[in-house]
């Protein structure tokens, strides 16, 4: 089925079933970003595309700056990697601070109010002070600004992040920071236009193909026209090819897919193998789509994928001696499947350095009404 060559593709280019050898960082370089909402699971998602990950190595190269936490496209958080964030914030942050215009007007946000946020910001953030998003909105409450409305608060840094100002900062007990970019990223050679569009056009077909020009501009938030210019600019270094009607690109290096049968992962929600594609067919189970009609959202869940398809759903519980990993089969899994399962798992139970129990049961899915 084109479906399973998509995905299994998919797998090894994103370094699923190829995981980097190196860093935490190269895995984001190579991703282009890495969507990274869910703040614990994220760390997850690039663990999952590393050889001999942990937890602690991950946030400690978030607390270090090796890797940067911030919003950039599509109006959530992401990973980059530092040489990148400024081309990138110049690229696309414009367009994101498009949509959130209408926020910023709702919630009585101005080029003024921004002006004396940012200069609140850039003087208690100096000398390469760390504050939590709490903090900042004391020091705005101090000045007499109203951030009595969390939104408020939360537009504000997101401003703040768009324009290149601020980005994660250590992390302080379970709460993360703001600090600003400049202090933590040395200077970089600057793009042109041009120049950014074609570097991610690279990164996204390179290490997210086969995929259409409806997902790159899905991804990154960019137009069609900026999408074709990448490929035009592109043409030795991509290969085009139809499948089932649909044009797709993908990196005209052929790597080594490898045999797939009875591969499971533990797929973290909103994993760039999901949300990075408009349309996410190619790893839904076609056996079982018609059973999930009245839980649509069950792709944004963590997931069990098996030769490439979603296959069920699972959730962790983390304690002090344990983690508690229930998870809900979408089928029967076979004895190899299941020991596949149990595999995984255990990887998962290294990553964050504690022991696994699996049980069965059912997972809400994202959104559902309990």
């Amino acid at each position: 089925m084109a479906n399973l060559d998509i995905a299994y593709r998919r797998l090894t280019n994103q370094h699923i079933a190829r995981p980097v050898s190196t860093s935490p960082a190269e895995v984001v370089r190579q991703l282009g970003a890495v969507q990274a909402q869910d703040y614990r699971a994220a760390l997850w998602a690039l663990g999952l595309r590393l050889e001999n990950a942990s937890e602690t190595a991950i946030e400690e190269a978030l607390s270090e700056g090796k890797v940067l936490r911030t919003h950039i496209m599509r109006p959530t958080w992401h990973y980059v990697e530092p040489e990148d964030i400024r081309w990138l914030l110049d690229l696309t942050g414009p367009r994101v601070e498009g949509v959130a215009a209408g926020y910023y007007r709702n919630l009585g946000l101005d080029a003024e109010i921004f002006k004396l946020t940012d200069k609140l910001i850039a003087y208690n953030l100096r000398d390469n002070q760390h504050l939590t998003k709490a903090e900042l909105g004391r020091v705005f409450t101090e000045a007499g600004l109203d951030v009595s409305n969390q939104l408020r608060l939360t537009y504000i840094i997101f401003h703040a992040e768009l324009t290149g100002l601020v980005c994660n900062g250590a992390r302080q007990g379970n709460e993360i920071t703001y600090a600003l970019l400049d202090e933590r990223v040395p200077p970089t050679p600057p793009r042109t236009r041009e120049e950014a569009v074609i570097e991610l056009v690279r990164r996204f077909f390179t290490s997210h193909g086969p995929a259409t020009i409806p997902d790159f501009t899905w991804w990154s938030g960019l137009t069609a026209a900026d999408a074709r210019l990448g490929l035009d600019s592109l043409k030795s270094e991509l290969l085009q090819e139809t499948i089932d009607g649909q044009v797709y690109w993908t990196s005209a290096e052929r790597r080594p897919v490898q045999d797939l049968q009875d591969d499971l992962y533990l797929l973290p929600n909103f994993d760039e193998y999901v949300v990075s594609y408009k349309n996410r067919q190619a790893i839904e189970d076609l056996n079982l789509t018609p059973d999930l009609t009245d839980r649509r959202n069950y792709l944004f869940n963590h997931l069990i994928v098996i030769n490439g398809l979603a296959s069920g759903l699972w959730k962790r519980k983390i304690t002090p001696k344990q983690v508690l990993i229930t998870y809900e089969p979408f089928r029967n899994f076979t004895g190899a499947e299941n020991a596949a399962l149990q595999a995984e798992a255990d990887r998962y139970g290294r990553f964050v350095g504690l022991p696994v129990a699996l049980e069965t049961g059912r997972v809400a899915v994202y959104g559902e009404k309990k």
